[in-house]
C-alpha cells in the first residue's frame, strides 16, 4: 500500500520490449494506471531545460564560458559567503570569479541548495523562498540572486536551483516566454503532446498543447 500505481517500459535496440501498468491512477475514484495516465515526472524536467538552453547555444545565442550576469543581470553582484567572524557573525567577500553559464549548466555555480544548508546562507534562501510558486521566473531569479553563494564558482559541484536559473536565460536570451519555448521548440517537434508544467482542474485527463 505504499505505491498506488506505478507504470514502466523498457526501450532497448530502438524499440518497446516491454510495458505494464499495475494500480491505480486515481484510488479513490477507481481509475486504473494505464499507458495514458498523465503523471508527474518531477526532475525529467532538467534535461527538458537542458536542451532548451542548448539550442540557443547551437544558434550562437551565447557562449558557455560567457558571465551569467551578460544575460542576467540580477546576478551581477554576487557575494560569497565567507564564514563566521570572532563574534560569530556572518562573513562576505566578492567571489573570486564571475559564475558563467558553464557553471550554471553542471551545478558548480557556487548557489546553494536551499533548504538544506544550515549556515546563514540556507537561512536567507528559506527567507527569501525564490522557488515559491507565486513567484514567476523574473521573481525567482531576483530573489535568488539576493542569496550569497556557498562557494567559490567552480570549485566544487553542488545541486542546486541551477536548472530554474537556466530556465530564466532561455526566457531571456530568447525573448520567448519560457513554456511557450518548450511548446514550441521541444514538446511539439517531438509530439510531446500531453507535457506541460501546470494541470487545471479544467483540464481532461489527457490535456492537449495549444
Amino acid at each position: 500500500q505504499k505505491l498506488v500505481g506505478v507504470s514502466a517500459l523498457v526501450w532497448q535496440n530502438n524499440r518497446e520490449v516491454y510495458f505494464n501498468a499495475f494500480g491505480d491512477a486515481d484510488r479513490e475514484n477507481h481509475k486504473p494506471m494505464t499507458r495514458g495516465t498523465l503523471v508527474q515526472i518531477f526532475s525529467m524536467t532538467k534535461p527538458v531545460v537542458g536542451v532548451a538552453l542548448m539550442k540557443l547555444y547551437e544558434r550562437g545565442k551565447f557562449q558557455l564560458d560567457d558571465p551569467l550576469e551578460n544575460y542576467a543581470p540580477e546576478f551581477a553582484n554576487l557575494n560569497l559567503y565567507a564564514g563566521l567572524d570572532d563574534t560569530g557573525q556572518a562573513k562576505y567577500e566578492a567571489p573570486s570569479r564571475k559564475v558563467t553559464i558553464r557553471d550554471v549548466l553542471r551545478h558548480t555555480a557556487g548557489f546553494t541548495a536551499g533548504g538544506g544548508d544550515q549556515t546563514a546562507v540556507g537561512a536567507i534562501y528559506r527567507e527569501l523562498d525564490p522557488r515559491a510558486y507565486t513567484n514567476t521566473l523574473p521573481e525567482f531569479a531576483q530573489k535568488f540572486a539576493q542569496v550569497p553563494l556557498a562557494y567559490q564558482p567552480g570549485t566544487r559541484w553542488l545541486y542546486s536551483d541551477s536548472v530554474d536559473v537556466q530556465a530564466y536565460l532561455v526566457q531571456k536570451i530568447s525573448g520567448v516566454p519560457f513554456d511557450k519555448f518548450l511548446e514550441l521548440h521541444i514538446f511539439k517537434p517531438l509530439g510531446m503532446t500531453s507535457t506541460r508544467y501546470t494541470i487545471l482542474p479544467t483540464h481532461p485527463d489527457r490535456p492537449q498543447l495549444a
